[in-house]
């Protein structure tokens, strides 16, 4: 299917529709839980994007000492920093220099991509989608902020393209 900036809005605008239209009888928490009927019955995975929900699960079940938690900017920005804070976290050793040569390569022999990059166009996203976005995320962040104890999620709920 062709998608450009203004289906991804209808497609955005519809999810947010159909969160806010749980949200009127659930909380956020319930919403997430009954994703199944929200993110597979309906247009969007945007409820995905609300993790609180997910940590305060895994914190229900695990000591906080056992999560560890990155955001996809700070591996785009240093992959090889983050895995080493995942191998230190894992008790795992530091790779030598040819391990992580292999482990940072991005394409494979068979000329496959190792990661997403590249795999997806990614298109330019309508100012109004994104303000859309960022307003239906805001007390998704806040909460993930408080939970975490990390102010850096905050900076989601104001942040502009590169």
């Amino acid at each position: 299917q062709d998608v450009n900036a203004t289906h991804f809005h209808d497609y955005v605008q519809h999810g947010v529709a159909k969160v806010n239209a749980c949200l009127l009888k659930h909380t956020i928490d319930e919403c997430v839980w009954t994703a199944r009927t929200l993110v597979f019955g309906g247009p969007t995975r945007l409820v995905m994007g609300c993790y609180a929900p997910f940590i305060k699960e895994y914190l229900r079940n695990f000591n906080e000492s056992q999560l560890l938690v990155h955001t996809l900017e700070d591996y785009h920005s240093d992959p090889q920093q983050v895995l080493r804070r995942t191998f230190q976290h894992l008790r795992i050793r530091d790779p030598d220099i040819r391990e992580w040569q292999g482990i940072l390569r991005t394409d494979t022999a068979d000329g496959a991509i190792n990661t997403q990059q590249g795999r997806y166009k990614t298109l330019a996203m309508l100012p109004h989608t994104r303000a859309l976005l960022q307003g239906f995320y805001k007390d998704c962040n806040t909460d993930l902020a408080a939970l975490l104890n990390d102010a850096r999620y905050l900076q989601w709920n104001t942040a502009t393209p590169a």
